[in-house]
């Protein structure tokens, strides 16, 4: 059956040359009141949201509306056949789709193939619509089960349970078919909701039921159920009441999307039974209800008084025009779903309005589906409440989750919206649960799953009565454990304290234990005649005879040993922070800083001690008019302050605080070590004089506390290497009226303020280097570079070159060398600074006090080192490598070879003795005693060779790699100088035999180490990982158990091998034998 097609024209515009847009809405719609939205008392909606359109005034353009009808009672072959012919046949713009979920998903599908715009209304819930790549031309004002689903998770969220049953009506062409498979997605993409059972109810056979009762009590306690009709959901609380499901336990949630309560037209509830006669077991169903609450749309209160009078415009209008329906209105409401044809209507209205007002009156753009439904941006006032549209052109409902109370009325507890961002504005309408929220369920929430178990077999059992033997024997043990707890935490604290008292004691020195150095004249001059320094013409010999007691420090002998002691005239009282203070200076090791040995606390003024260094001062080194340095020697000694200054500033100490040349000490290697630091709350009292700040950055002489910062630091740094670069005091005499105007114009600072002169001793001085400098003392501590900066600076002035200064040193001997010869008779005063140098070089081959010994003829007597490391090595195959190689190739293999190995040594407290042929020794703990950092050192130093030989390179042999097979040994040793002619400091003993040993049994790229060495690695100062090799046949020593050095701890690179199977009887391998 059809309507007829009549025209009712809207004129809002008088002018006539205005065209006018003709838009057909076509209606599909139900005629049997089965449905619950009959054509007699639902159709007039779209009359009345047709008139509120006109009083709104929404449209911009004169429109002449139609409205074609098809009666199809939800059947899917007419509501197909009916949409082909409204859209071919009367050329619709927008078909209004039938009201149930199959047929209008067979009308929407023929209007997406017509791109004609379609709109939703009635119970079309399934969230198959909200799918705009299948439906791109379909708007909906009907929420959506896959929305209540998410809600139901929602909640389940909120109150923490994490699991639940999901019980459905079973007709698959009913709500609850669609609902449970949109329950079923969500869940599965929603980690915190988790479905563990679900069933239909299919058959009420008493079996049958009984089985999904008993699921039900085994599986969950939060069950959400689904019925298409009130009587089933009544018929099956009641099993749930027989089954004894109506306790504090339970708790059961279903959605209601009826819109009959939001308009007043609410049904009886489904406790209630309506059968004639009554069965009288309301109350048993109502049981149920109390433990269940609702997921439904939120309607507002007023939607009931709004829905009164749209009721009557509604059955008023359904005889006029376009449905002249003069039968329909006998009085009766309108079908409560009209509100929701009324909402769509009205939103196709404003969607159609917006293509109209940007695109113009063109038909190909108004009937358009897709682009009239998408970017809708939709939010409106409707019969059902605010309609707010999403991206996906289906309704963004808000929904309420309400309980019943004990008369059987609903209230409301917590209120949500959801949109396709998810849950928003979730606001909850109680104050105390127990009172509200949990009041039917004994006042306190229940549990997804039971503390005992869904069995109820899984509850703890009495442990106190059960194990009350075990309980008291537990706590007598715990008790015992505790007080050996207590016991051990106070010998802890009582060790940690006399630790701390013995660290202490090391950095207090006794006034009486120091002896003020004297010098003895040319007696004790002619002990050191061998010291030298570089200089190409007169007398530069500075040595300790000429490092004495001055203004900035005196020397002392303390424990035998000479030391440099700095006076603090101020008096102070030793806190707990200052004694820690004390103790980690003690602690500070870097070959750039000074060793803090300790302060004299018996008197005042006390005394600052520090390690002697034979070489003075840079202030010493710079005042000496016959010394000259050229300009590696400079980058050098600048380089050293670097690396010192940096690892203070990266110590605990922050910054050095009280920077200047006179803290700079120099060693007899020509190496400088910085001083004097540390004591901070010492120097905040310490009176200056001015030729004390002449150091001081400008910022720090202009503040009142004298408060040292890394940037002061890098400003007194940079005084300091105008010393050196000019080889002269940093501010001349007579440019200046004395310290005191130097430090006045420090402070006053200004656009060019004072600071030295740079003028460089040496002509081959990087002007890079004197731009840092002066980078340095800029005016702003932010300007100037930090350490780390500077470090970095400096090593990219000198790439390619070596960093070693002894390296350096000797290519200077070298070429004096070269020119010696023919230059003798002119250049004999060059001899006199030559043979200084060759003293420095020495001093680099011989132990100092050998070398002193040996310069005065005296015979040096034998000495005995309790415990030494001793290193030997050898090529691998170096006879075969050798007979491929010329005499000349030989030594230049050997020479670079030597050259790694010497600049590998250099980084490590380690002595070299001798080289014989291929083979190399080395021993650490001798001349110098380093207690048991011996085994450390000569361990880092064979891994560094090994590393190091992986990069070498035979020259004229480009295709062979050296190999090196590494031994060591830990233990006693006796060492001395043999012979008189080319004396030599020789090591002798078992240990030296022991050692060479370990090499010849060892194996190819491998460092073969004793037991005791491995002790020493392993455990005595640990740190490194070792291989037990197992025992070897040793000549001389017969079975000993040795080890293979692998590595250090923690090296990433570091991999664990199996020890590989002894060697075949007839490999041989060369070795050395002492």
């Amino acid at each position: 059956m059809s309507g007829t097609i009549v025209v009712f024209l809207i004129c809002f515009y008088a002018v006539l040359n205005v065209e006018t847009v003709d838009l057909k809405i076509g209606l599909l719609i139900p005629q049997s009141n089965a449905t619950g939205m009959q054509f007699s008392n639902t159709a007039a909606a779209v009359t009345v949201a047709l008139d509120r359109a006109i009083s709104e005034n929404i449209f911009t353009v004169p429109v002449n509306f139609s409205v074609v009808y098809r009666l199809e009672d939800c059947i899917e072959a007419n509501a197909t056949g009916y949409a082909f012919e409204m859209i071919n046949a009367d050329k619709i713009d927008v078909l209004i789709a039938s009201p149930c979920i199959d047929t209008a998903q067979v009308s929407a599908n023929v209007a997406t193939y017509y791109n004609i715009p379609v709109v939703l209304w009635g119970t079309t819930y399934d969230s198959m619509f909200s799918d705009s790549t299948v439906f791109p031309t379909l708007m909906s004002v009907v929420s959506n089960y896959k929305d209540a689903s998410n809600v139901l998770c929602e909640m389940m969220k909120y109150f923490s349970w994490t699991s639940f049953a999901l019980i459905y009506q079973a007709a698959d062409d009913g709500a609850c078919f669609a609902f449970q498979e949109d329950m079923e997605a969500v869940t599965q993409v929603r980690e915190e909701c988790g479905l563990a059972y679900k069933e239909p109810v299919d058959s009420w056979a008493e079996e049958d039921i009984q089985y999904t009762l008993d699921m039900l009590k085994n599986t969950a306690r939060i069950i959400v159920m689904c019925f298409d009709e009130d009587a089933q959901l009544r018929r099956f609380a009641l099993k749930m009441k027989e089954a004894g499901m109506d306790t504090d336990d339970y708790v059961y949630l279903t959605f209601d999307n009826d819109v009959k309560s939001a308009i007043g037209l609410e049904d009886p509830p489904f406790w209630q039974d309506q059968t004639v006669p009554p069965d009288g077991r309301d109350d048993e169903a109502f049981a149920i209800a109390k433990k269940m609450f609702v997921v439904s749309d939120d309607k507002t209160a007023s939607m009931a008084d709004n829905f009164k009078i749209f009721s009557a415009e509604v059955m008023q209008k359904m005889s006029q025009w376009p449905f002249f329906c003069t039968t329909c209105n006998t009085g009766q409401m309108a079908g409560p779903h009209s509100a929701t044809l009324h909402d769509a209507t009205y939103l196709y209205l404003l969607a159609v309005n917006r293509v109209l007002k940007e695109y113009g009156p063109i038909a190909s753009y108004y009937r358009n589906g897709e682009l009239v439904s998408k970017n809708l941006d939709v939010n409106f006032s409707g019969i059902t409440g605010s309609v707010t549209l999403g991206d996906d052109g289906v309704r963004d409902s808000s929904y309420q989750f309400y309980g019943f109370d004990d008369a059987g009325v609903a209230e409301v507890y917590i209120t949500l919206s959801m949109s396709d961002e998810g849950a928003q504005n979730l606001t909850q309408h109680f104050s105390d649960p127990a009172t509200t929220l949990w009041r039917q369920h004994g006042g306190s929430q229940p549990l997804s799953t039971p503390l005992c178990g869904f069995k109820g077999n899984g509850c703890p059992v009495d442990i106190f009565k059960n194990y009350l033997g075990y309980i008291i024997a537990g706590i007598i043990i715990a008790i015992g454990f505790v007080c050996c707890g207590i016991g051990a935490i106070y010998y802890v604290i009582r060790l940690r304290i006399k630790d701390i008292e013995r660290q202490n004691k090391l950095w207090q020195i006794s006034s009486n234990s120091l002896i003020p150095m004297k010098l003895k004249g040319s007696k004790m001059e002619s002990m050191r005649s061998l010291a030298s320094g570089f200089s190409s013409t007169g007398s530069s010999k500075h040595t300790f005879e000429s490092v004495k007691s001055n203004k900035f420090f005196q020397v002392f002998i303390l424990n035998k040993e000479r030391v440099i002691g700095i006076q603090h005239d101020v008096a102070f009282t030793t806190t707990p922070a200052m004694a820690a203070s004390f103790r980690l200076m003690r602690n500070l090791d870097h070959e750039n800083v000074n060793k803090f040995i300790g302060i004299t606390v018996d008197q005042v003024p006390f005394f600052s001690l520090w390690r002697f260094c034979s070489r003075g001062t840079i202030q010493d080194v710079v005042s000496m008019p016959s010394l000259t340095m050229d300009g590696f020697f400079i980058y050098s000694l600048i380089r050293d302050i670097t690396e010192g200054l940096d690892f203070i500033h990266s110590s605990f100490l922050g910054c050095h605080g009280f920077f200047r040349s006179t803290n700079c000490l120099i060693d007899e290697r020509w190496q400088i070590k910085i001083s004097d630091y540390g004591l901070a709350d010492v120097r905040m009292h310490e009176k200056r004089e001015p030729t004390d700040l002449l150091w001081m950055a400008p910022e720090r002489l202009r503040s009142t506390d004298l408060t040292p910062t890394k940037a002061s630091d890098i400003f007194s740094f940079s005084i300091v290497c105008s010393e050196i670069v000019n080889m002269k005091l940093p501010w001349e005499p007579g440019t200046h009226n004395g310290p005191d105007d130097i430090v006045y114009l420090l402070k006053k600072g200004g656009a060019n303020p004072a600071r030295p002169v740079l003028e460089p001793a040496s002509q081959d001085i990087s002007p890079a280097l004197l731009h840092l400098i002066r980078d340095c003392w800029s005016e702003n501590p932010a300007d100037r570079p930090t350490i780390t900066t500077i470090k970095n600076l400096l090593k990219s002035m000198n790439t390619g070159k070596s960093h070693n200064l002894m390296d350096h040193v000797f290519n200077i001997l070298e070429q004096y060398a070269g020119s010696l010869e023919t230059e003798v008779e002119e250049r004999m005063k060059e001899l006199v600074e030559e043979k200084k140098k060759s003293d420095l070089l020495l001093y680099r081959m011989l132990p100092k006090q050998v070398a002193e010994k040996l310069k005065l003829g005296q015979s040096v007597e034998p000495e005995s080192f309790e415990c030494v490391t001793v290193f030997f090595s050898d090529v691998v195959s170096f006879t075969t490598l050798a007979s491929r190689c010329t005499p000349l190739q030989v030594v230049n293999l050997l020479n670079d070879l030597y050259t790694l190995l010497d600049g590998i040594i250099a980084e490590h407290d380690v002595y070299k003795v001798e080289t014989i042929g291929d083979g190399y020794l080395c021993v650490s703990g001798l001349p110098h005693r380093n207690g048991n950092e011996h085994a450390r050192h000569v361990a880092l130093m064979a891994l560094a060779i090994m590393k190091g030989l992986t990069r070498f390179r035979i020259v004229h042999l480009p295709q062979e790699r050296l190999r090196m097979r590494i031994g060591l040994h830990s233990g006693p040793c006796v060492a001395g100088v043999v012979g008189l002619s080319m004396p030599r400091y020789c090591l002798f003993g078992d240990t030296v035999n022991t050692a060479s040993r370990m090499e010849s049994n060892g194996k190819p790229e491998k460092i073969h180490i004793s037991a005791d060495t491995n002790r020493f690695v392993t455990q005595i100062i640990g740190g490194f990982v070792t291989q037990l090799r197992g025992e070897v046949i040793v000549k001389g020593k017969g079975v000993m158990e040795t080890y293979w050095l692998l590595g250090q701890e923690g090296d990433p690179n570091l991999v664990y091998e199996k020890p590989p199977a002894p060697p075949p009887d007839d490999e041989k391998y060369e070795s050395t034998d002492l």
